[in-house]
């Protein structure tokens, strides 16, 4: 008998062992899928706005040479 209730002991501890791993891989998990979509929002946001940058220094970019070629066709 006593030696049953060693092994009940040792599955339970095993069980417990086993759960709190569980729990705290899952929560981790958890935790690094959030961190990498907020990275992926961050980045998207980035994009954008040197995408926005980018478009406007272009409009200047263009502007500037309508103004030099207007100049000399004048």
């Amino acid at each position: 008998m006593q030696f049953h209730n060693r092994i009940m002991v040792g599955n339970l501890l095993v069980l417990g062992t086993a759960l709190i791993v569980h729990s705290v891989f899952r929560n981790c998990s958890y935790w690094l899928r959030f961190q990498l979509l907020t990275m992926e929002l961050d980045a998207g946001r980035l994009a954008g706005r040197l995408s926005k940058h980018f478009v406007k220094e272009w409009i200047k970019i263009v502007q500037h040479n309508k103004l030099l070629h207007r100049n000399d066709t004048l």
